[in-house]
Formats: C-alpha cells, structure tokens, sequence
C-alpha cells in the first residue's frame, strides 16, 4: 500500500516537505515569541551534536559569541551556528570515517 502512494512523489520534494514541517513544529520550542533563549556550554555541545571538549576547542579557536551572567558563559544557539566556520566536505568525510 506504501508502495502505490509514494509511486508518483518525488523524493527530494517528499524531504523537503517533511523538512520544512519538522522545523516549523519546533520553531516555538527554539525560540520564544522572536527571543533567542541563552544555554550553557554543555546544552550548546549537545546541539552542535560535539563533546564538552569539542565545543571548547572550537571556542579557543574560532569567535564564538559569549555572553557571560556574572561569571558564567552562556550561549545564543543561533549565534553560535552562525559563527561557526562552514565545513569543508573533506571534513565531513574524515569526520564520518572516525565515527564508523
């Protein structure tokens, strides 16, 4: 039955569809009413999908925008990914061979 409803849909649009649905019921999670909401090192990891070690290294070597509350760093995720430097396809490559 799965079979004869997705016979005449296109894959790249049936995954840009499903995309744009997905972002769109998370948005008010992301933010909240149009206010970026600030996390702390270990959330930010967690939603670049890199370790504790990770994140600080590419805060020691990239400008990652920090805002400190007294003496703790906090972290506007949109910021952060805005920041960060595109990764080259080689990287991508070397990075999922390590994973496997």
């Amino acid at each position: 039955m799965a079979d004869l409803i997705l016979r005449d849909t296109d894959a790249d649009e049936l995954t840009d569809r499903i995309a744009t649905s997905v972002i769109e019921q998370l948005r008010p999670l992301i933010t909240d009413a149009g206010h970026s909401r600030l996390v702390d090192r270990r959330t930010m990891a967690g939603l670049l999908g890199v370790s504790l070690a990770t994140f600080d290294r590419l805060r020691s070597t990239n400008d990652i925008p920090t805002r400190w509350i007294e003496t703790t760093p906090r972290f506007d995720p949109t910021a952060v990914i805005e920041a960060l430097p595109p990764i080259s396809p080689a990287e991508r490559y070397r990075t999922a061979v390590e994973a496997k």
